[in-house]
């Protein structure tokens, strides 16, 4: 390290240093008030050792080496929130050092759980559950939060909350409390948050004190009548520093049974995860690169675990400190300097803390107050729609009328309802189709192609989509009975990722609707997570007969057709067609039909033989007369092809090696007509020939048709919203 970077590395850590010192000052204050005032010293004493310790466990175990941590401001005011709860609780004999115990065990404790949530989370990687919060909560659970700490500031500052003291703060006495810090701290919020200047916290806080010093100089005001008209943090109690030191005084704490404080538990869990989120979020763009959220939470949660155990608050990485570490000093040495006026207030520094003008400290905590009803209040009125800024206003209404728990709740459930309501507008089909428009890559044979141009409509194929609720589970429904004629239903799963209890109700209305109306419902593409689900209402048996299972949407495509056809054959009485009727129908004359019966070789094959083999040199035709052939290109299947169709024709044009291996699903029958045969048409029958030529070249062109037709079908078929 140069003697330039040492230098910058000492001032930027002192610049911290003083803002950890402003920090703690100002949290003893807000959470220590009333009754427990004369605590302060003491608390100012366990949080600089707080600070030490997280600051500490950064310093050795975070990978950048400008990484800061402090205590954090987000849960501070609900500490303070919390105190007065725990103070209410206790008995009415109590003394001062019994509630005072019982409140530093408490908050303790809360950050001891905490730090722990935070280091099990990040343990077994759940950081990202947060992330599953509404945005608008977050949005007017901070913005509340905001507000709590504008209201905890007036009570400081003036004896009483601002809803208690709502008509008085105008009056002169008032005003003169509180003014001049409101005034101090809307001034660093603009020198900070609008222009930048990154020094206005601690240059407007000592030039707070100076100035306020200096007016009782000027106009010889007497120190007693500070004291006396609260303008001071003092005066302290004396005899309180080495309270700790007396382990009788653990006997003195009391578990006053409280809904409330564990609530309160809660949110400071609660805010602490979301600050810390939002954190992570914002130091990802300062470090140009992804930050583990749960190695966050690990290095949090073990600070945390240590400052819990001596009674600090929470505290993790610092953005704005760790910013100014990165621009200034990039090096761990910063942070050792950051913790040097926390030992210097350890030896010395609480003898002057009763001398602090509480305007300096509320000038901070206004600053913070202003900061968070910014941007959670003011700024968020351009990001959200109107419905999700008044969740926003609706938060902070109840947390100022009555407590932040109900505020909370209340908005997360209409929340919750709202995004219900929402999802329940998207359609759960993404695609639907019939049989007409749409079919299996089965290439079946022109008659058969012509009776599923006719009598498709009678399958119809629905592409479900996200996650089926009741809302869309009811729209699904109807959807489905508005399907007219449907002899087969396909419901697509493979877009489905889960379904909810609503699945009784789906099943019980399908297997009603599928037995009124004579129809089959075809499920396909089901995820095991579904399958399970489904299977649940005891509807999805194999032996059901208005339901069938296929793994994919082929299967289940090819299924339906296959259905459709034999029921149509029988229906018409038609018999299977015969060799001739077979190339009649793919445009052959019936010159060429005499001349493949007299040049073609009838071969029989059983399931699974195989015609011929990829690689091997092009020799025939195939004519398929009977069964099915599949057509595998390095293994993987590629086209099944039925009764009445041709293959190896694209061989005859290339005089190339076989592209594809050809095998039998069943018993198959099949005309050979070699190349040899062929080429003699054009010495002797050349019309013939031609004919063959044009033959082949309709069934090529009707093959890339619907190969065509295939690729561009879900273009033309209208995506359902």
């Amino acid at each position: 390290m140069t003697r330039s970077q040492s230098i910058w590395a000492i001032l930027t850590g002192l610049v911290i240093g003083i803002d950890n010192i402003i920090i703690v000052v100002a949290f003893s204050s807000i959470i220590y008030q009333g009754m427990l005032a004369n605590y302060i010293p003491f608390v100012i004493n366990l949080l600089a050792i707080a600070v030490v310790v997280i600051g500490i466990t950064y310093l050795f175990m975070s990978s950048p080496p400008y990484a800061i941590a402090q205590l954090q401001d987000e849960a501070a005011i609900l500490y303070s929130s919390m105190a007065l709860v725990v103070i209410k609780s206790m008995p009415p004999d109590s003394t001062t050092q019994e509630i005072f115990i019982t409140v530093l065990f408490f908050l303790g404790l809360t950050t001891f759980i905490t730090g722990l949530s935070f280091y099990l989370v990040g343990k077994f990687r759940f950081g990202n559950i947060i992330r599953y919060l509404p945005y608008p909560v977050i949005c007017g659970f901070l913005a509340a939060t905001g507000w709590l700490i504008l209201s905890g500031t007036f009570a400081l500052l003036t004896g009483k909350t601002l809803q208690e003291n709502w008509f008085n703060v105008l009056q002169t006495k008032e005003l003169m409390l509180w003014m001049p810090g409101f005034i101090a701290g809307f001034l660093i919020y603009l020198l900070k948050e609008k222009l930048g200047y990154q020094y206005s916290l601690h240059t407007i806080f000592i030039s707070l004190i100076i100035l306020f010093y200096g007016f009782i100089y000027l106009f010889d005001v007497d120190h007693l009548t500070v004291l006396k008209e609260g303008y001071l943090l003092g005066p302290f109690s004396k005899g309180h520093i080495d309270l700790m030191l007396k382990t009788e005084l653990f006997k003195m704490i009391h578990f006053p049974f409280s809904i409330t404080v564990l609530n309160y538990m809660g949110l400071v869990l609660l805010v602490s995860f979301i600050a810390l989120l939002l954190n992570a979020s914002s130091y990802e763009l300062l470090v140009n690169k992804s930050v583990d959220l749960n190695k966050e939470l690990r290095l949090a949660g073990f600070g945390n675990v240590l400052s819990g155990l001596i009674g600090g608050t929470v505290g993790y990485l610092s953005l704005s400190a760790s910013s100014l570490a990165k621009d200034h000093a990039d090096t761990r040495a910063t942070g050792i300097m950051a913790l040097i006026p926390m030992l210097l207030i350890l030896l010395f520094g609480t003898k002057v803390i009763e001398f602090f003008p509480k305007a300096a400290i509320g000038a901070y905590l206004f600053y913070i107050a202003i900061s968070f009803l910014s941007e959670w209040l003011i700024d968020t009125w351009r990001l959200l729609n109107l419905i999700e800024y008044l969740i926003v206003l609706l938060i902070l209404v109840i947390a100022v009328l009555f407590n932040m728990i109900s505020a909370v709740a209340i908005g997360t459930v209409i929340s919750i309802f709202i995004f219900a309501f929402r999802y329940s507008k998207v359609n759960p089909v993404k695609y639907l189709f019939s049989g007409a428009e749409y079919n299996s890559s089965f290439e079946r044979s022109p008659i058969s192609k012509s009776i599923l141009s006719e009598q498709g409509d009678k399958i119809r194929f629905l592409k479900l989509q996200g996650f089926l609720f009741f809302g869309s589970i009811y729209k699904l429904f109807q959807l489905i009975k508005s399907i007219p004629q449907a002899q087969y239903i396909i419901l697509d799963f493979e877009l489905v990722y889960n379904i909810d209890s609503s699945r009784i109700t789906l099943m019980k209305n399908l297997k009603i609707h599928a037995e009124k109306n004579n129809l089959l419902f075809v499920i396909c593409s089901l995820k095991p997570v579904v399958y399970h689900e489904l299977v649940k209402t005891n509807l999805l048996h194999p032996e059901a007969n208005w339901i069938k299972l296929f793994s994919d949407q082929e299967s289940a495509l090819e299924w339906c057709e296959g259905q459709l056809l034999e029921k149509y054959t029988r229906d018409m009485n038609l018999e299977e067609a015969t060799l001739e009727q077979q190339l009649h129908y793919l445009g052959f004359s019936p010159e060429l039909v005499e001349w493949i019966n007299e040049k073609a070789c009838i071969k029989f094959y059983n399931s699974d033989d195989e015609i011929c083999h990829e690689g091997d040199e092009s020799t025939s035709v195939y004519f398929i007369h009977r069964g099915k052939v599949s057509a595998f290109v390095g293994g993987k299947r590629v086209l099944i092809v039925g009764s009445g169709n041709v293959l190896g024709e694209i061989a005859m044009y290339t005089h190339k090696i076989r592209t594809a291996t050809l095998k039998t699903n069943e018993k198959t029958i099949v005309y050979e007509v070699s190349l040899k045969s062929i080429q003699e048409l054009s010495e002797n029958k050349q019309s013939l020939l031609i004919q063959f030529h044009m033959a082949m070249a309709r069934i090529l062109a009707n093959r890339l048709t619907v190969l065509n037709k295939r690729i561009k079908v879900f273009d033309s078929i209208s995506v359902l919203q």
